[in-house]
């Protein structure tokens, strides 16, 4: 019957079982121990060279420790810095002007490349806004201008002028003669 029982349970295959010792009774706590020792031999070996103890971490009853005093830089950072906002003529004179006559236009970029113009050109038309790219022929080279418009009046190209700076696009305002 112990035949049959063990060839029950033997692998199919014909290889041989490989059997395994029963785990030692308290074989696990040995290497706890031995773990737990070197953890405090360590602990005390590095503690020991600094002179610490817990007396001598506590500040005495009755004297005050000067705290250190906290200084903060960035008041001085921020006097000197300068900050860049975008040129507006709106905002340089307190009294409103009567709007010119003529066309108004954006100029979003100048590149060699018309790779780069069309690029830009691109990034305009996500935002609804009519582009163009212009070849202008300047100092010996090729310019592509990305140029936005036309816009029937000063506010309307300076709303799209907005919109692209929520983008990161700089712009200039141009005006054409009617």
């Amino acid at each position: 019957m112990a035949k049959a029982a063990s060839r029950r349970h033997a692998p199919a295959s014909g290889a041989r079982r490989i059997e395994t010792p029963p785990p030692a009774q308290g074989g696990r706590g040995v290497p706890f121990l031995l773990g737990l020792c070197c953890g405090i031999a360590l602990t005390l070996l590095f503690t020991r060279g600094e002179g610490r103890t817990l007396e001598n971490s506590l500040p005495k009853a009755g004297t005050a420790e000067r705290i250190p005093e906290v200084r903060f830089e960035f008041p001085e950072v921020l006097r000197d810095a300068e900050v860049l906002v975008p040129y507006v003529e709106e905002y340089l004179d307190g009294e409103a002007k009567p709007e010119e006559v003529g066309e108004y236009l954006l100029q979003a970029g100048a590149f060699r490349s018309a790779e780069d113009a069309d690029r830009r050109r691109a990034m305009i038309l996500l935002q609804d806004l009519p582009a163009r790219t212009v070849a202008v022929r300047r100092d010996g080279g090729t310019w592509h201008r990305v140029l936005v418009g036309p816009f029937e009046s000063r506010r309307t190209a300076r709303a799209a002028q907005l919109a692209l700076l929520r983008e990161d696009i700089d712009s200039l305002v141009l005006r054409s003669e009617p």
